[in-house]
């Protein structure tokens, strides 16, 4: 029997199971019967600045969606067992041989036979009240339509028969708002996309996480930058359902995250992160509640400490569509090179941004400026490093400095490096600088301006990072200077 013949008699059987099903709802209703509620549905709230905030009903005596697994719910069964055609299904599962494998049947079945129903048999009929129910919620029907079932089916049966699946990774953005219509494309498989409200309620259950991450803050995106297309292998539910939830098996594609990060940051200067790693099925799905297809997804602190203290901006920071062009530019620079280099000063600028402890920051700070500027040229490096970035200054100057007040800018960065690292008590005295306009600043801010316009620069001219060039560039200053 070929797959498409299999699928098709795999639809005979849910269809039976799904009208049976239907049928036993409508009478349970038109007898005036008892509906529980879905408990802890999702609920959205949009704040003054724009930004939304997650709460989850109770579903007592609010207007959750009615939750129609109840019929057949532990609870429930006693009074009405399941339909034949439930048995019926369950027995093709048994002995369709991709269903058998990817339901794990004779493993369960082992594990459980001192039990009434396998643990394969139990996620299937759960599978199927899920499915009834979402049917019912995004229809608004309690008949059986085939035209308005058939999506829903072919997404179940996609994810059970497919060997391989496709989903996007979704990333939410922390704060920011962009001046972008609903999608802006960076390259074929990459772009940032408005989030729908679909997908805001599809993200806020995962917030039950063993990660200690605030839950507000982590709720405030309205924006996501999206990696389209991701292939997950797909031999058994269990295997499947671990691996795209499991940040060891996203861990291929956290280095590209982490660069649209830092070109983020690189561009705009404004604090931001992440928090949430969402895998959105394409063209699958077996996973519902009410109205809405719950994705896989998993939670990660990828952004700074200080961001939890003021998660409530008034006034949201904008990213134009000019800076995010910008963006585009400086992510596939990064993407594309070959320089470590340049990928363990990114690195570390992104860790700057992240640190508790601006002490730590100012380190990182340090090591990605030498990480572009000294490589392994050991011996003087703070003079080194300011002198190159100096010439680097008079051919592409930035953040407001000339030449030499980069030059004397770097000197003290790492005069507060120094007192950092050796423990001195004259901390507090070098954690600030004057700038041009008389204002102090703090040393830390300033580093990381100098580290992000280094970054820019040496993205749009990589030839920089070659050894000798930017000591030619010196030669070349003070040959025309004499």
């Amino acid at each position: 029997m070929t797959k498409e013949e299999t699928v098709r008699l795999f639809y005979q059987y849910v269809r039976l199971a799904v009208i049976d099903s239907l049928t036993e709802i409508r009478k349970w209703e038109n007898e005036g019967k008892f509906f529980l509620k879905h408990i802890g549905f999702p609920e959205i709230y949009y704040l003054k600045n724009g930004l939304p905030w997650f709460n989850k009903k109770s579903g007592i005596s609010d207007d959750s969606p009615i939750d129609y697994n109840y019929l057949y719910s532990a609870e429930s069964k006693k009074l009405i067992p399941p339909p034949q055609s439930w048995n019926d299904l369950w027995d093709f599962v048994k002995n369709n041989t991709r269903l058998k494998s990817y339901f794990e049947v004779d493993h369960f079945e082992k594990l459980n036979k001192e039990k009434e129903e396998s643990s394969s048999m139990i996620l299937i009929t759960a599978q199927l009240k899920k499915l009834v129910d979402h049917y019912i919620h995004s229809t608004s029907t309690k008949y059986f339509i085939k035209r308005k079932f058939i999506p829903h089916f072919n997404k179940w049966a996609n994810a059970c028969f497919n060997t391989k699946l496709l989903v996007d990774i979704v990333i939410p953005i922390l704060i920011l708002d962009f001046d972008i219509t609903n999608l802006y494309t960076l390259d074929d498989f990459v772009h940032i996309e408005k989030m729908s409200e679909k997908l805001h309620l599809t993200r806020a259950p995962i917030f039950d996480s063993t990660i200690s991450i605030n839950k507000d803050l982590s709720s405030a995106s309205t924006h996501a930058i999206v990696f389209s297309n991701w292939e997950f292998q797909n031999q058994t539910y269990r295997s499947r359902n671990l691996s795209t939830s499991s940040l060891d098996s996203l861990a291929p594609i956290i280095p590209q995250i982490n660069h649209f990060f830092s070109a983020l940051r690189i561009v705009t200067g404004h604090k931001t992160g992440y928090a949430q790693i969402i895998t959105r099925p394409v063209k699958w799905c077996d996973n519902w509640s009410a109205n809405i297809e719950e994705y896989p997804s998993t939670t990660i602190r990828a952004y700074g400490e200080a961001m939890e203290q003021n998660w409530y901006p008034i006034d949201r920071a904008i990213v134009t569509e000019d800076q995010v062009k910008e963006i585009i530019r400086v992510f596939k620079g990064l993407v594309g090179s070959k320089s470590n280099r340049l990928n363990v000063a990114s690195n570390r600028l992104n860790a700057a941004y992240l640190r508790k402890e601006e002490t730590d920051s100012i380190i990182d700070i340090c090591v990605g400026l030498e990480a572009l500027f000294v490589g392994n040229d050991r011996g003087e490096i703070t003079h080194k490093l300011a002198s190159r970035i100096g010439a680097l200054w008079s051919r592409n100057p930035g953040i407001n400095l000339s030449p030499f007040e980069a030059f004397n800018a770097v000197k003290k960065i790492y005069d507060y490096r120094s007192v950092v690292v050796h423990g001195s008590k004259k901390v507090s005295k070098k954690r600030l600088i004057k700038a041009r306009s008389g204002k102090e600043i703090e040393t830390v801010n300033f580093g990381l301006d100098i580290l992000r316009h280094a970054i820019l620069v040496m993205v749009q001219n990589q030839k920089y990072l070659e050894d000798g060039v930017l000591d030619k560039l010196l030669f070349e200053d003070a040959k025309n200077a004499s």
